[in-house]
């Protein structure tokens, strides 16, 4: 996927939790108001009501955030469009009008005590969650209460520990056109992560801190925010998250990263609102959902920072609430056995059934054919979801999401050369040629929209396409079931990848009958 920096929610902790209000919905505009709790029991467990899902995401025409902030509009990809089976009625989950990403941050140095009678009503909650969600604590969890300022001053230290990888992942969003120039990730998400932060769960010293500068109350957003990363303390304990998200197959596959934080923050989503509905009452209910959160920054972030953001709290809820409703938690606890490999399975839950794994994609390496001067700044992978939110930022997003529904698997490698000059090589496997490309062409089209300039035909098929910009050119190929593309600084650059991108077989594409025909 298009990752955040890992001092975002890929590796420096977890559980940041972030509360996007009431008012942003409403704000957007679009959806229907449908609650999971049944008008005639407000104090029952929330059923959820299946809807189908063989409709596609209604297309949005500019990049605007109505349809990714309000699930209940029924505006998510059709999660088994690409299985030879009818689509199946897919529960749907409705959050309310809480939205919970979250990053991590490096434990505050200052902490408020705690009045004696707010220990004791966090006292009272720890087992009313523990029992809802059918994990029990064996460990005490060390919670603190931490001003605004205290959070602030620590993610921007913690934050800028890691510069370096920010700028990193600054070339490679520019490079792809998802910021403006001179655009500094540094700075973007410290001003999202600032003006959003109410709490977080950190696993290594297996202590929860809310924001607040009142220690001595419980206010009913706090009691939802610590509701919240009480779940991420009893995943610690059950099925050690911090270990996985802190291992290499993880840190190095952001697509496979984004998919587990799916899993474990659709999970405390899910239990969040089943207790909020069980142990709140409606004017709790209210205030804790109609938050002060300051938006601006939320607002201004590319639309592709904006979606990956709320991945795990909407598609991740979804993905666990389907689980939920066959099989309860005893099936959601077997999730963490078995993690989501990607966010095609995250996306799609029958390839998550159907054991579909990514395919391993084999992109060579440029440095020797580049010569001095150039060297490799990184190898990820991007995945369905980060390649849909991507085309959605100039395409509808039911065409958007056709487009990467047939992702079997990619690589991609970011080289900085002299002159400080970039180069991005991105290999995608796909799973039918069909799926390639009904890709290639969508990809031709958001390109044109995005940059304003036409593509070249470099052949007669119209298989190989070029567009010289005037820092850049891109290059985007199909073979088969294969798409290969370049962002190059020059023609010579170009020139010289594409010389060695030779058409690596794609193991769909060896199972293809061949023709007997002379």
């Amino acid at each position: 996927m298009i990752p955040y920096p890992s001092t975002g929610p890929r590796t420096v902790g977890l559980a940041l939790f972030i509360a996007l209000a009431g008012v942003l919905v409403t704000a957007c505009g679009g959806g229907t108001e449908e609650n999971l709790v049944p008008d005639e029991d407000p104090t029952s467990i929330p059923v959820a009501t299946p809807t189908p899902t063989t409709g596609l995401p209604e297309p949005s025409p500019t990049p605007t955030f109505v349809s990714v902030l309000d699930p209940r509009s029924g505006q998510t990809p059709d999660a088994e469009s690409n299985l030879d089976e009818p689509a199946e009625p897919t529960p749907t989950f409705d959050p309310g009008d809480v939205i919970l990403p979250t990053v991590v941050a490096a434990k505050p140095e200052s902490t408020n005590l705690l009045d004696a009678d707010l220990e004791a009503r966090l006292d009272e909650i720890e087992p009313a969650v523990a029992a809802l969600r059918e994990l029990y604590a064996f460990d005490d969890t060390e919670r603190r209460f931490i001003t605004q300022a205290d959070l602030e001053e620590r993610l921007a230290a913690d934050l800028e520990e890691s510069r370096e990888e920010f700028d990193e992942f600054g070339r490679l969003y520019d490079i792809l056109g998802i910021t403006e120039p001179g655009t500094d990730l540094y700075e973007l998400f410290l001003d999202l992560y600032s003006s959003s932060v109410l709490g977080f769960f950190d696993p290594d010293l297996n202590e929860l801190y809310v924001v607040d500068n009142d220690s001595s109350e419980l206010s009913p957003q706090d009691h939802l925010t610590y509701t919240h990363e009480f779940v991420h303390a009893l995943q610690q304990q059950h099925f050690d998250i911090g270990r996985v998200l802190d291992s290499d197959e993880v840190k190095d596959n952001s697509d496979r990263a984004a998919a587990y934080r799916a899993l474990v923050e659709g999970d405390a989503t899910l239990l969040e609102t089943i207790y909020m509905f069980q142990n709140m009452t409606a004017e709790e209910q209210a205030i804790a959902q109609g938050l002060g959160v300051d938006l601006s920054s939320f607002f201004a972030a590319p639309h592709m920072v904006q979606r990956t953001f709320l991945f795990p709290y909407l598609e991740g809820a979804q993905f666990v609430l389907g689980v939920y409703v066959e099989t309860g938690w005893k099936g959601v606890n077997a999730l963490y056995e078995r993690a989501p490999a990607s966010t095609e399975q995250i996306m799609h839950p029958a390839k998550y059934q159907l054991g579909e794994k990514p395919l391993e994609v084999d992109l060579p390496g440029f440095e020797d054919v580049l010569g001095q001067g150039w060297s490799e700044l990184q190898r990820d992978t991007f995945g369905e979801f980060s390649l849909a939110a991507y085309l959605e930022d100039r395409l509808p997003r039911d065409q958007a999401a056709i487009a990467a529904a047939g992702w079997g698997g990619d690589r991609y490698a970011l080289y900085v050369g002299p002159g400080d000059a970039s180069l991005l090589v991105h290999r995608l496997a796909w799973d039918t040629v069909g799926d390639a490309a009904e890709f290639f062409g969508a990809f031709a089209g958001f390109s044109e929209a995005r940059f304003g300039t036409e593509w070249e035909l470099l052949d007669g098929k119209g298989s190989a396409i070029q567009m010289v910009l005037p820092d850049r050119v891109i290059y985007a190929v199909n073979r088969g079931a294969t798409t290969d593309l370049v962002f190059a600084p020059s023609d010579a650059v170009l020139d010289m990848v594409i010389e060695i991108l030779s058409p690596t077989p794609n193991p769909v594409e060896a199972e293809l009958p061949t023709s007997t025909e002379p």
